[in-house]
């Protein structure tokens, strides 16, 4: 595979990196606004979208999460 890792992380290291990331909360968060800021669409129709996907990940009904 092209993609894949060549020496797999060990379970410690992979939640390891589930609390803190490699670079940092800083980079992470960074790197999540600048995908946003960069969609094509308006901003209200990004919000609205979010707005959803918020909505139902609190529904408790979760055969309907995807």
């Amino acid at each position: 595979m092209v993609f894949r890792r060549r020496n797999k992380r060990s379970w410690p290291e992979r939640l390891k990196a589930l609390v803190y990331p490699q670079g940092g909360w800083m980079r992470a968060g960074y790197y999540v606004w600048h995908r946003l800021t960069r969609l094509p669409d308006p901003p209200h129709r990004i919000a609205r979208g979010i707005f959803a996907g918020v909505f139902i990940s609190f529904t408790p009904l979760f055969g309907l999460h995807f």
